[in-house]
């Protein structure tokens, strides 16, 4: 019971660490130093032309309008800037840009130019003269994607304002603030992560963006484009100060919430943009995320969905499980011939070790059981954390009364109190029956209920409700386990 005790205390700093290291702690890949370079002051003019203006000269204003959005389109005249000043995404109704909104340019300002729009397209046309004509196309494509097609050979993307906070959370939507770009690999900058007034960083991308926790907008090649790519940072985000690109053609733009499901459509690799945990267990956690959306399909309630996901995970480890409890019972049965050990051969280590070793092999014991089904489960909680956390389709999720959001914390603590009356209940049984225990193995024995609410006081309340689902669970097995499989053998061990 000692070695159990002090695994479960493990188990808890384990959590608790692990919640601290995805609040505080989360690391970020860098580029190589090849193509990363930090810059204080630049007099480039492609800087200056698109780090933000404080004031937009748009002449001419249109929307282009689908089931998913409604894009604001205004000319700016002054700067040379086609500038996207306004975005909002449907059903979600969330406003996704800053006051500068999102520019692109730049172009002949001083040219004459044409407009043909509707709610679907909007196609520019500057012409110097006869001879010289450019065009601008934008067009409204399924799935939140904007189609970007011009003539220009240099233009400018920028974002020079950021995306803007949709939740109520506001702190934890800002720690998920990205700016983020595909090469050869996915990386991401948090406003941490850019330490100096810019960051630039040059090569070929298959596209760049900014992210927040559920939405995201990204500029895409219809092939790899270089670009001169300069990150900033303000009112802790980062910013796409300006991204130069050097070529012509077909680009996608994307105004769209972080779904797995849509992502996946995209293609292109953009499925990374979801933050669904390490790498050594996201595979986990999109399988895990495929079962609760089948489930919501069952119930039409991610509450009820999750419940059923404790039942199922109970079902699928409860042979591992009942083994587990039948051995850690066992290990209780024998504690008083393991102290009469202990005390007989108090003066020699070792003769203990070799009497408690024939004891285990006697009945048939093995005193690690006890806590295989928490370690193979580990890799099961970290995935759902980290999907009832980021997965969008939880986010505003209601399930009873008071729990609105299963994607946030349990505004009143109910759930995180009932998994520790639940976690002291369990650990009760458990020791109920058993031979008397010194009061320093009972003190960490009952400490650990405890602990568990202090770990899962701001977790989602879909884990909690998760955990506090799967302690029920395990109590009802434990109680069946007591009053029927192990009768006859607790009488064996206790001869």
């Amino acid at each position: 019971m000692k070695d159990l005790t002090r695994f479960l205390i493990f188990i808890g700093i384990s959590f608790f660490v692990f919640y601290l290291f995805n609040k505080f702690n989360k690391k970020e890949e860098k580029p190589k130093a090849a193509t990363e370079e930090v810059s204080k002051d630049t007099t480039s003019t492609y800087i200056k032309q698109s780090e933000g203006f404080d004031k937009l000269y748009i002449n001419d204003t249109f929307y282009l309008k689908s089931k998913d959005f409604i894009v604001k389109i205004g000319i700016d005249t002054v700067h040379g800037f086609i500038v996207l000043p306004s975005v909002r995404i449907y059903p979600y109704n969330v406003e996704l840009l800053g006051k500068n909104g999102l520019s692109i340019g730049k172009f002949q300002n001083s040219s004459t130019y044409n407009i043909l729009s509707n709610d679907t397209m909007f196609m520019l046309t500057f012409s110097k003269d006869s001879l010289s004509v450019d065009t601008v196309l934008f067009k409204v494509l399924p799935d939140y994607k904007l189609e970007f097609f011009t003539t220009y050979k240099n233009i400018i993307y920028s974002v020079s304002s950021g995306m803007i906070g949709t939740e109520k959370s506001g702190k934890d939507d800002y720690a998920h603030f990205r700016a983020f770009y595909k090469g050869d690999k996915f990386k991401t900058y948090r406003y941490s992560s850019i330490k100096h007034d810019t960051l630039s960083v040059k090569g070929h991308f298959k596209w760049i963006g900014l992210k927040t926790k559920y939405f995201f907008t990204a500029l895409e090649g219809q092939d790899d484009f270089y670009a001169d790519i300069v990150l900033s940072r303000s009112h802790k985000k980062p910013l796409i100060k300006y991204a130069k690109i050097e070529r012509e053609g077909r680009y996608f733009l994307y105004f769209a919430p972080i779904s797995l499901e849509l992502l996946d459509k995209y293609g292109n690799g953009m499925g990374s943009i979801i933050d669904l945990g390490a790498s050594w267990y996201r595979f986990i956690s999109i399988i895990l995320l495929k079962i609760l959306k089948w489930l919501y399909s069952l119930t039409f309630n991610y509450g009820l969905a999750i419940i059923l996901f404790a039942l199922l995970i109970k079902l699928l480890f409860s042979p591992l499980s009942i083994y587990s409890q039948k051995s850690m019972r066992a290990m209780q049965l024998i504690q008083p011939r393991i102290k009469e050990i202990q005390k007989r051969h108090k003066d020699d280590p070792k003769k203990i070790n070799e009497e408690t070793m024939k004891l285990y092999q006697h009945y048939k014991v093995n005193p690690f059981t006890g806590c295989l089904p928490l370690l193979i489960q580990f890799p099961i909680f970290f995935a759902l954390y980290a999907v009832l956390k980021n997965a969008i389709e939880l986010r505003g999720s209601a399930f009873v009364f008071w729990l609105t959001d299963l994607s946030i914390k349990d505004p009143f603590y109910v759930l995180p109190i009932l998994m520790g009356v639940a976690s002291l209940f369990q650990t009760f049984l458990s020791s109920a029956g058993t031979a008397s225990q010194d009061s320093k193995q009972k003190y960490f024995q009952y400490m650990f209920p405890l602990l568990i609410v202090v770990i899962f006081l701001n977790f989602p309340s879909g884990l909690q409700l998760y955990w506090l689902t799967f302690n029920i669970l395990s109590i009802l097995e434990l109680l069946i386990i007591k009053r029927g499989g192990t009768i006859e053998r607790d009488k064996r061990l206790t001869k």
